[in-house]
Formats: structure tokens, sequence, C-alpha cells
């Protein structure tokens, strides 16, 4: 059966936190100050655990995704070239409260 997330990346695959863009920094900051609605992994209930290196995050649903970021969130990353998509992954390894572990 097909597995499916919502994540925020480039046409490459790679997530808008990786980039890390210049550009990208007053959102990057806000994002890490705020456990709360911007947990780590290891912060979120139901994961409470590093991501390995063979994981990304992403979201559930869309509506888990809109809730990490603002319209004014992805109308910056989409012109840095990054899209909030559904993409297929070969399994999803945790879903948390706020995000989603799995693996392409």
């Amino acid at each position: 059966m097909k597995e499916y997330i919502y994540r925020v990346e480039d046409e490459l695959g790679q997530g808008c936190y990786s980039a890390h863009l210049p550009e990208l920094e007053t959102m990057y900051e806000i994002h890490s100050f705020n456990g709360v609605n911007y947990p780590r992994p290891q912060e979120d209930i139901g994961i409470q655990r590093k991501a390995e290196e063979k994981e990304v995050c992403g979201f559930k649903d869309i509506e888990q995704a809109l809730c990490w970021f603002t319209e004014a969130d992805l109308s910056l990353l989409n012109a840095y070239g990054f899209k909030l998509k559904k993409v297929e992954v070969d399994m999803i390894t945790e879903i948390g409260e706020k995000q989603v572990l799995a693996i392409r």
C-alpha cells in the first residue's frame, strides 16, 4: 500500500530547513524558538526521538501542514522554490502531534 505525507521541499526533494537560506532566517528563528508549535521530533508527542538520517519530516495531512506553516510562510518559501507537496514515501515511521517521520 502506498503511503503519502505532505512536505515543504524544493524540486530536488530538499526540505526548507535543510537549505539554510539567509533569506529564510527570520522564519527559521521563529520556528526554532517555539518548541510548542514547532517541536523537534524528540519533543513531539507521539514521536519523542530524534529523526534518523534516512528519515524526513513532514505532515500526515494538509491540516497538520497548515498548522505548522502560515500562508505567509508558504508564500515566502514559494519565492525560494519550496512548495507544499503531497509526496509518496516508502513508510511512515512515526506520527506525532505536530509532524510525522517517514522514509522515502
